[in-house]
């Protein structure tokens, strides 16, 4: 059984006083300052799988209460690595254009993904579909006294929800990823194919 130390106990009752709470349970302390530190990062992972924003924010903080800083970093820094080249092989986008004016930014690009994790921003409430999705999307970054003052994002929903299998392309005016292949080559799928369907 492990017993703590009066100099661990002191140490856990400080790092218990800045909101972190230690749980001394039987075994050697090392299985159980594992399994909390594999529970830290899975929570921090699902954050980010659900919310889009970064793990370790939330993981480094925690882990460092209980684990070397070196190594909560380079663990940190191989997970985030990790996962950004795994979401990397199934998120992509394509620059089509970039229009700049005085005061504002107009992005125009492909956006490209497999659908396997959560997209809250995209599809929300849409367990993973595992299909390929890829559309178009335009970004307004407008600027007031050389600051970004607020930012739009434009996307086609209904071409997602139709590659997503959530809306029958066939039964509604609605387009698929041809749309977004017309953008980068307007001679590769043709044109007014929904108005010749519904004639």
């Amino acid at each position: 059984m492990f017993v703590p130390s009066p100099d661990t106990l002191n140490t856990m009752a400080t790092r218990s006083s800045v909101g972190i709470s230690a749980i001394v349970v039987a075994g050697d302390g090392r299985t159980e300052t594992l399994l909390l530190a594999a529970l830290i990062v899975f929570a921090g992972y699902t954050a980010f799988g659900v919310t889009g924003f970064g793990a370790s924010p939330i993981t480094v903080p925690v882990l460092a209460h209980f684990l070397p800083l070196p190594f909560v970093l380079t663990l940190a820094a191989a997970l985030d690595l990790g996962s950004s080249v795994a979401l990397g092989l199934h998120t992509k986008t394509a620059p089509v254009a970039r229009t700049v004016g005085t005061d504002r930014i107009v992005d125009e690009l492909i956006y490209r993904c497999t659908h396997t994790i959560e997209m809250p921003w995209i599809l929300p409430g849409v367990r993973p579909t595992g299909r390929r999705i890829e559309f178009a999307v335009i970004v307004v970054v407008q600027f007031e006294d050389g600051k970004i003052a607020c930012e739009r994002i434009y996307w086609d929903q209904a071409s997602v929800l139709a590659q997503a299998g959530l809306l029958d392309a066939g039964q509604l005016p609605v387009t698929g990823s041809e749309a977004a292949r017309k953008v980068l080559d307007p001679t590769r799928e043709p044109s007014n194919a929904l108005i010749e369907r519904a004639s």
